[in-house]
């Protein structure tokens, strides 16, 4: 507010002082209940096909890379206050270290460019997220790496899989948590582009590179106790499929951490 009177220097430095261990306080909780963690990775894949025929009449008789892999894994908690704010960021390196032409394409490493049999040297992909978390409900909207029974990203070869969109997740009831996605891109465990959603179809049940424009995601957990829970999924991918899942949940103290069993 505009006031005609200057202010007394000591009255300017209380006022910044104030400022400042207001902005400490906020940011206590984004900071302290943070964390940062790095994975190395050394995959070597070695694909054998020949099962006693030549390469010149079954195509590529192997696939056999190496490669080194790399992911940076941040995130942060929330600032203080009704309504908390963090920020998750994720960054993944790739670097070859063996291929050949005639041999590329494990999945390991992306394609050059220039020719589909050349792998990069390296690769990068990024992804952030933001959150928003209001009691004990979360929404994240961003990158992410769902691990839930209806969508796992593919975690089988040198970098996972990322995919983009929102996640709900709220435990305001009593042993209760309900989720709620709705995801629309994703970018390939061996590529740095973000496509739409598509199926993948090996076993032809779908038209293949089928893309649509979002996968919707719905479920509620129940725990029973410790020991048990229950989980019931519902997901659909836009004018392709509709599934369910309904699960328990099993898990059984050992002296060194537990056994885990789900029946699905």
């Amino acid at each position: 507010m505009f006031s005609p009177f200057p202010l007394a220097p000591g009255r300017r430095v209380t006022g910044l002082f104030l400022l400042c261990a207001g902005v400490n306080v906020q940011a206590a909780g984004f900071l302290e209940d943070g964390s940062a963690k790095v994975e190395a990775r050394n995959v070597y894949f070695n694909r054998d096909f020949r099962d006693g025929y030549s390469s010149s009449s079954q195509g590529a008789s192997k696939r056999e890379e190496w490669a080194q892999g790399f992911i940076l894994n941040v995130q942060s908690g929330y600032t203080q206050g009704p309504v908390g704010v963090g920020v998750d960021a994720l960054g993944m390196f790739g670097f070859k270290l063996d291929s050949s032409p005639a041999d590329s394409n494990s999945g390991l490493l992306p394609s050059s460019g220039h020719d589909p049999r050349h792998s990069a040297d390296q690769y990068a992909k990024m992804g952030l997220a933001a959150k928003i978390k209001v009691s004990n409900t979360v929404l994240k909207y961003g990158s992410m790496m769902p691990d839930v029974p209806l969508l796992k990203y593919n975690d089988g070869r040198l970098l996972p899989t990322l995919f983009q969109g929102a996640m709900l997740t709220s435990e305001e009831l009593h042993d209760l948590k309900f989720t709620l996605a709705r995801l629309d891109k994703y970018t390939a465990r061996d590529s740095t582009d973000r496509k739409d959603i598509r199926v993948h179809c090996k076993n032809k049940r779908y038209a293949c590179d089928t893309e649509r424009d979002h996968f919707d995601l719905a479920g509620v957990d129940y725990r029973f106790n410790e020991r048990f829970s229950a989980q019931y999924q519902v997901a659909k991918l836009e004018n392709i499929y509709r599934q369910h899942f309904l699960g328990l949940v099993a898990s059984q103290p050992l002296p060194v951490g537990a056994c885990r069993l789900t029946c699905a």
